[in-house]
C-alpha cells in the first residue's frame, strides 16, 4: 500500500510541473498583452481587474516593457483582457484539484507511516504547506476518535445490567458505568450533571423519573344527554 501510495504521490508531481512549466510559458504572453491594452488607453485597475491580477503586478509589469509595447485598438485590447481572466480562473481552478487530490491523500500516508517529510519531497509542495495539511488531518482524526468515545459513553448509558446479578452486584454495576461514562464526558469536555436523588434499589448513579403529580384518569368529553 505504502509503494502504491507513493507512485500515486509522483504522479501529482509531475501533472502539478507540467501544469506550472505551461502556466509559466503563458505568463510571458500575458504580461505582452496586458501592458499593450495599458498602453492602447485601459488604465491599470481596468486592466487588473479584467485579467485577474493585482494593480501593483500590472504596474511592475508596464514598467519594465512599456517601450516595448505596441498601441491596440480598446475594444480588441479589453477582449483579450477577458480571455486572460477566464483562462487565469481556469487555471486556479485546475491548481486547486491538483491540490486537494495531494491534501486527500495525507491520511493514507499517515497510515502506512510516511512521514510529512517525504510527502514534500514525494509531492513537490513545501514543508511548511505539508506540516498545515498532517496537523489538519490529525486534528479530524483525533474529532473523529472523540465523537465515537462519547457516542459509545451515551449508548452505554443505555444498557441495562445483566438480569442474574444480585442487588448489590447491580449497584455496583450502575456505579461503575456512571463512573466510566463521567469520566468520559468530563475528559472530551462535556459537563455531566450531578446525581439529585438517588432512590434505594435503582442502584447509584440511577434517578427515578417520577411524576411530579399523581396520575389521573381522563375521562374523554362526551356529548350531554337532553334531560326528558
Amino acid at each position: 500500500m505504502a509503494l502504491e501510495l507513493r507512485v500515486y504521490l509522483v504522479r501529482i508531481n509531475r501533472r502539478r510541473s507540467r501544469f506550472r512549466c505551461a502556466e509559466q510559458r503563458y505568463l510571458q504572453e500575458v504580461r505582452r498583452h496586458v501592458v499593450e491594452a495599458v498602453t492602447s488607453g485601459i488604465n491599470v485597475e481596468e486592466a487588473a481587474a479584467a485579467a485577474g491580477y493585482t494593480p501593483k503586478t500590472v504596474a511592475r509589469w508596464v514598467a519594465k516593457r512599456r517601450v516595448e509595447a505596441r498601441g491596440l485598438p480598446v475594444e480588441r485590447a479589453r477582449e483579450r483582457l477577458v480571455r486572460i481572466g477566464e483562462r487565469r480562473r481556469r487555471m486556479s481552478q485546475t491548481e486547486l484539484k491538483i491540490s486537494a487530490k495531494a491534501r486527500s491523500s495525507v491520511r493514507r500516508a499517515m497510515e502506512v507511516g510516511l512521514s510529512a517529510r517525504e510527502f514534500a519531497d514525494i509531492t513537490g509542495y513545501t514543508a511548511k504547506t505539508v506540516d498545515r495539511w498532517f496537523e489538519s488531518a490529525l486534528q479530524a482524526l483525533e474529532q473523529a476518535a472523540r465523537q465515537r468515545e462519547v457516542a459509545q459513553a451515551r449508548r452505554g448509558k443505555r444498557r441495562r445490567p445483566p438480569q442474574h446479578l444480585s442487588p448489590a452486584e447491580r449497584a455496583e454495576w450502575l456505579a461503575q458505568r456512571e463512573r466510566r461514562r463521567t469520566a468520559v464526558m468530563q475528559k472530551n469536555g462535556f459537563r455531566v450533571r450531578p446525581v439529585r436523588s438517588p432512590v434505594v434499589g435503582l442502584g447509584v448513579g440511577e434517578v427515578a423519573r417520577l411524576p411530579k403529580t399523581p396520575w389521573k384518569k381522563t375521562s374523554k368529553p362526551g356529548r350531554k344527554r337532553k334531560k326528558k
